[in-house]
This record gives C-alpha cells, sequence and structure tokens, in this order.
C-alpha cells in the first residue's frame, strides 16, 4: 500500500490518496486511486504526509489532520480489496470542537478490529499541549477508553512508547526507544 498526498497548487486543496500495487507495481485498487480523504472545501495540513500502518492482512490504517476543518484528526481504516471501513472522508477522532489536534499515529488492533489514535492536542492560541488518545470500533465509532491490556498490544508509535495507561483517567507514562520505564 502506497499513499500520497494531492496537491493542486500552493493555494489548493491537499487531500490524501492511497493504492495498494501487486509485486510488478501494478495498482490492485483499480485504474485510479482510492480518495481517503478529498472532503469538499477540506485539505491536509500544507507540508503534512501522513504516515500509515498496515492492518496485517492487505489493508492500511490512516491518520492525519486537517487545515481545513481546523486541525482535526481523522482516521480512516482500507481493508485489503480497497473498501473504506469507516465513513468516507475517515471519523473525526474526537466530538470536541474546541481544542486542534495535530500529529496523530495509528494502530489496528487485529483481535478487536479497533483502530487506537494517539494525537496532540491544543489550546486555540497553540501555547498548552497534551498526548490524547481514542479507541475507534470496527465501523468507525468512537469504543471509549483505553485499557493497560488493549494499550500494551503492541502500540509502538513513531519517537515514543506508550507503556501505560490508567482506565477512567487520562493520564500516560511515556518512555522512548532508548530509555523504557
Amino acid at each position: 500500500v502506497v499513499e500520497h498526498a494531492d496537491v493542486r497548487g500552493i493555494a489548493g486543496a491537499k487531500h490524501l490518496w492511497a493504492q495498494k500495487l501487486d509485486p510488478d507495481g501494478l495498482p490492485l485498487w483499480g485504474a485510479g486511486h482510492k480518495q481517503v480523504f478529498d472532503l469538499a472545501g477540506g485539505s491536509l495540513q500544507f507540508g503534512n504526509f501522513p504516515g500509515f500502518e498496515t492492518d496485517g492482512v492487505g489493508g492500511a490504517v490512516f491518520a492525519w489532520y486537517t487545515s481545513s476543518p481546523s486541525l482535526q484528526v481523522r482516521a480512516q481504516h482500507l481493508v485489503g480489496a480497497g473498501t473504506e471501513v469507516f465513513a468516507h472522508n475517515g471519523v473525526e477522532v474526537s466530538t470536541d470542537g474546541s481544542q486542534l489536534r495535530v500529529d496523530p499515529s495509528a494502530a489496528f488492533d487485529p483481535e478487536s478490529g479497533e483502530v487506537t489514535v494517539f494525537w496532540v492536542e491544543e489550546n486555540s492560541l497553540q501555547t498548552q499541549h497534551g498526548l490524547y488518545g481514542q479507541r475507534l470500533d470496527g465501523g468507525g465509532q468512537i469504543a471509549g477508553l483505553l485499557s493497560d491490556e488493549r494499550l500494551e498490544r503492541a502500540l509502538e508509535f513513531d519517537f515514543f512508547f506508550i507503556f501505560g495507561f490508567a482506565e477512567g483517567r487520562t493520564s500516560f507514562e511515556l518512555g522512548t526507544p532508548e530509555r523504557e520505564h
């Protein structure tokens, strides 16, 4: 699976596309690309090229943040055949529109079909920052808080690892690959 940002000039909208290729580089999800995020009036943050994680069975989980709507995180799961599991253009990971959200990381749990997304949440002035996380069920609905068991199932993210989460609380214990807690 490969992804790319479709950029229509410096002032144009930036959308997220994906395609699955066979070993010869031929497209498996049709002649065009799958539009993961092409919301009318919506755009990826300029200069942001979101990553994705494979789901282990031929598909992928995507998490990105937008500049329009204003700095909000979305997630999508495409199965091996290229079908969207969540609503087209992904689902917003939080229902609280009063905060800004950036820099998401996503992981797929093959046992439950859930997607877990973590992001940096900021106040409107971008002077206060915190790490937040959310589980989405197999259909993209908010599934509630994380438990230690779910979190410890290999939720490894870009530059740090999340080592613990207390059920019903909003505190995380963080470490780096070089220094575990």
